[in-house]
């Protein structure tokens, strides 16, 4: 006697040749999309794949004096610490391609594979140029065979000069002190302060509004400072939480310092490789800065474009071309652990 099989999609013959197959209206895409540094930059428009500015600082401090009846017999040029910086836009695009059976098919979880086939490259575009803006890429010109990259953040924030050009001089270095790469494990809150505070003295302001967008694990870590870990000589942070709602709060969203608010967001693309899978660095980096030092300039806005059909069915493209101004990196600080 032949044995039942009630699914069997192989087969054409049987029970379970004219059995319905259950596939759901359903199609789901899991992948990180939230982009805290580009979607939160000032956006401005770039006139040049070059896209510079200008940087400046205050002398330090004089107090001196000068005698009553002394003349003035020189005089300082205020211009003379002026610098003049840049970023290259770099250019982004991904293809697509439906042939005209496929488009013609009643596909589950998709109403028009044009239409997911657009919305798919517009989100992969968004995800790269976020990673790119955290990556530790340096500034590369265009030569037969390679295009414009532009500098990245891990690359910009740096207590050593860039080497691509244009660069800038010592003045707008970042401090060494604003730089911490001790690894999330052994993180201390005093190391999260010493560096908000460098950042501050550069700025000048102790009561401004700053954000860090870190990996997991540096905003894990963050969020453990509200705990007690066992030593009898630790001085515990006490939260009274309502009992009814039930649910306990360990998350630490804005850290209210000595040296300003720093408003913590978490993010997946920081420190990131191209064609390269989340990895400790990327858990670890974190960038803390102003937010109104940084600016996304875009030299050609998002746009989709569609080609024409020659037979085998709708394509097309999208791009963009961008670049991240970091208006002055004295004033930037960065988390530079490996783990």
């Amino acid at each position: 006697m032949a044995t039942a099989t009630s699914y069997d999609v192989a087969s054409n013959i049987g029970a379970a040749a004219l059995n319905r197959e259950d596939l759901t209206d359903f199609l789901s895409i899991v992948a990180p999309e939230e982009r805290p540094i580009t979607s939160a930059a000032n956006k401005v428009s770039a006139k040049q794949i070059l896209h510079e500015f200008g940087m400046d600082i205050l002398n330090e401090v004089q107090f001196g004096g000068y005698q009553e009846d002394q003349d003035v017999t020189a005089h300082e040029n205020q211009a003379k610490d002026r610098a003049r910086s840049g970023n290259y836009c770099e250019g982004f695009r991904d293809t697509w391609k439906v042939s005209i059976v496929q488009e013609a098919t009643s596909t589950a979880g998709v109403a028009s594979e044009i239409a997911a086939s657009k919305n798919k490259v517009t989100r992969q575009i968004m995800r790269s140029l976020e990673a790119a803006v955290g990556s530790d890429n340096d500034l590369q010109a265009a030569t037969a065979g390679q295009p414009y990259k532009m500098r990245g953040l891990g690359s910009s924030i740096s207590a050593s000069a860039p080497s691509a050009t244009p660069t800038y001089g010592t003045n707008y270095l970042t401090p060494s002190g604003s730089i911490d790469a001790t690894a999330t494990a052994s993180f201390t809150e005093a190391l999260l302060n010493g560096v908000i505070q460098t950042v501050s003295e550069k700025t000048g302001d102790f009561d401004q509004n700053l954000r860090l967008v870190a990996g997991g694990n540096l905003k894990g870590a963050i969020s453990e400072f509200t705990r007690q870990e066992g030593a009898t000589t630790a001085t515990p942070f006490t939260v009274n939480s309502n009992a009814t709602e039930k649910t306990i709060i360990l998350s630490v969203n804005l850290y209210d310092s000595d040296f300003g608010k720093v408003e913590i967001v978490p993010t997946n693309f920081n420190g990131r490789q191209t064609n390269t899978a989340i990895d400790n660095q990327t858990r670890a980096r974190g960038y803390l800065y102003p937010p109104s030092l940084l600016r996304l300039a875009s030299l050609i806005p998002f746009t989709m474009i569609d080609n024409e059909d020659q037979g085998g069915g709708t394509r097309g493209f999208a791009h963009l071309w961008a670049t991240i101004i970091n208006g002055n990196p004295s004033a930037f600080g960065k988390f530079n652990a490996t783990s």
